[in-house]
C-alpha cells in the first residue's frame, strides 16, 4: 500500500473540444513567434530556386542525350562486329 502513495493520481483528460481549442491556441501562439521573410527575400529565393531547377533540368537532359547516343553507338558497334 505504501507503493501507491508515491504514484501520482491518474489525471483525467479534458474533453475533445477543450483539447482541440488548446491545440489551436498553441498554434496561434507559435505562429506569432515566427519571423517571416520580406517580399524581396521571398522573390530572391524563388528566383534562385527556379534558376537552379532549370539548370539541373538542362544538365540532366544533356547527360541523358549523351548517354543515349553512347548506348546507341555501342549497340551499332556490336552489330558491326558480328
Amino acid at each position: 500500500m505504501a507503493e501507491n502513495k508515491n504514484k501520482p493520481a491518474k489525471e483525467k483528460k479534458p474533453n475533445i473540444f477543450k483539447r482541440i481549442g488548446r491545440y489551436f491556441r498553441e498554434c496561434a501562439s507559435e505562429l506569432k513567434k515566427v519571423t517571416w521573410l520580406s517580399r524581396k527575400e521571398t522573390v530572391k529565393s524563388s528566383v534562385i530556386v527556379v534558376v537552379v531547377t532549370v539548370a539541373l533540368s538542362v544538365l540532366i537532359g544533356v547527360l541523358d542525350t549523351v548517354l543515349e547516343l553512347g548506348i546507341i553507338g555501342l549497340r551499332d558497334l556490336s552489330d558491326f562486329m558480328r
